[in-house]
């Protein structure tokens, strides 16, 4: 088995795992954990049923979710079982890390620089982050 995995990753962003999986006999059960302090906060079972695939094709690739880790250390363990009951098994440390940019943007293209009490007006711009935004909320404040 060969894993192709950066040691650190940026806090929100998405990660995929590349490397191969060959083995005399098929491989009957491939599992991927993501472990925390000696136990698994994530993991994901599959049986590819094959003597040699893609990592990344797997579900266990699609299913683990590193970009909903918290910063921290984490090991990746990959465990591929064949029909004959022989185990591979590789790890991989790896470090969450916040980005020192916070990764928001607020960039507004249209606004009213005076406004009437009462009166409606359109703002217009885009927010992009390098992190899932979960809300945005928009509010006048007087100076």
């Amino acid at each position: 088995m060969t894993i192709d995995f950066p040691t650190t990753l940026t806090y929100g962003k998405a990660q995929n795992i590349k490397g191969t999986v060959s083995s005399t006999y098929p491989i009957s059960q491939f599992k991927g954990e993501i472990i925390k302090n000696g136990s698994a906060v994530q993991s994901k079972t599959c049986a590819p049923n094959s003597t040699n695939f893609k990592i990344e094709n797997t579900s266990v690739n699609m299913n683990l979710k590193f970009a909903q880790l918290a910063a921290g250390s984490y090991t990746l363990k990959l465990t591929a079982t064949d029909t004959k009951g022989k185990k591979i098994v590789k790890s991989v440390k790896f470090t969450v890390k916040k980005s020192a940019n916070k990764g928001l943007k607020i960039n507004p293209t249209s606004y009213p620089t005076t406004l009437k009490r009462g009166s409606s007006f359109n703002l217009t711009g885009t927010v992009t982050s390098s992190y899932k935004i979960k809300s945005f909320t928009g509010r006048i404040t007087k100076n």
